[in-house]
């Protein structure tokens, strides 16, 4: 029992908060036998019948018991991660705005959808918390240059590791929310890139000043609370980093190919280029 103390004790208070949170809601959700699709997110439920309580809610149910231990498990590594990056208090700020915007980003998709003719994302549910470790995610990888193991299998620039990671989990859990993933991410590279500074509060001055409030005490209090550091996250490096062994391999693979053309054309061979044929067109979505 003590070495839990000790680990939960590790554990940044933002993000010890969250995952209280969640499994009290669980725990009242079990207890209370509260019907789940009361407080998914559900498109058409917003939009049609302004039900935009959903937009909160939806985050801190969950179906099952494995699909929070899932979740808490890698709030506990994700979302430590990015808090003691940035700060306690900012990452709790963060962490709101999340909740917030990824039903927005979500809400779009399935509009844009439906305006092609497709309801199915109008009128699909979703719930859990996953979509905003998406989005802490996001925030993680792109403070850093370097590749991102996936899996302990091949190693993913960093830009590209969140879009990996969800087309692998969604190979492996067929049923998650692949949308409400999606959304995290989009909604994260949007945090990243600074299209949120005039909605969260960057200046760190002004941050300190709010964390001597009585109602964040408790935070503050905690041994594990950290100030706000370092709360700009430009996705420069990161779109660096990711470009670059693209670039490398296609230099490579055209100077490879001039040196072919250069050994044809001395032995009285023309040469015309990459055959069409050895590169099926492949479509990117």
């Amino acid at each position: 029992m003590s070495r839990l103390n000790e680990e939960m004790q590790l554990v940044p208070p933002s993000t010890l908060t969250v995952i209280a949170v969640c499994f009290v809601v669980y725990g009242c959700q079990t207890v209370f036998d509260l019907p789940l699709q009361t407080f998914t997110l559900c498109p058409q439920r917003i939009v049609k019948h302004w039900e935009v309580y959903r937009i909160l809610t939806h985050a801190f149910f969950h179906a099952n018991f494995l699909h929070i231990a899932l979740n808490m498990l890698s709030a506990f590594a994700i979302s430590s991660s990015v808090e003691k990056r940035v700060g306690t208090f900012y990452h709790l700020l963060s962490t709101f705005l999340s909740i917030v915007m990824i039903p927005m980003v979500y809400i779009g998709i399935s509009l844009l959808f439906l305006a092609m003719g497709n309801n199915d994302l109008y009128l699909q549910h979703a719930v859990g918390f996953s979509g905003v470790l998406f989005h802490m995610l996001v925030l993680d990888v792109t403070s850093s240059s370097q590749s991102r193991s996936l899996f302990g299998m091949v190693e993913v620039p960093p830009l590209f590791y969140p879009f990996a990671l969800l087309l692998v989990l969604q190979l492996i859990l067929p049923n998650i929310s692949f949308y409400g993933h999606l959304s995290g991410i989009l909604t994260g590279f949007l945090h990243s890139a600074g299209c949120f500074d005039g909605i969260l509060i960057t200046d760190e001055r002004r941050l300190q000043t709010m964390e001597e409030w009585p109602v964040v005490n408790v935070l503050t209090r905690s041994p594990s609370f950290v100030p706000p550091i370092n709360l700009r996250t430009p996705l420069g490096p990161s779109i660096s980093s990711a470009v670059e062994p693209i670039m490398s391999f296609w230099t490579r693979t055209v100077r490879r190919f001039r040196q072919r053309a250069v050994a044809t054309e001395s032995v009285g061979e023309e040469w015309s280029g990459l055959p069409t044929e050895d590169v099926p067109s492949q479509e990117f979505v």
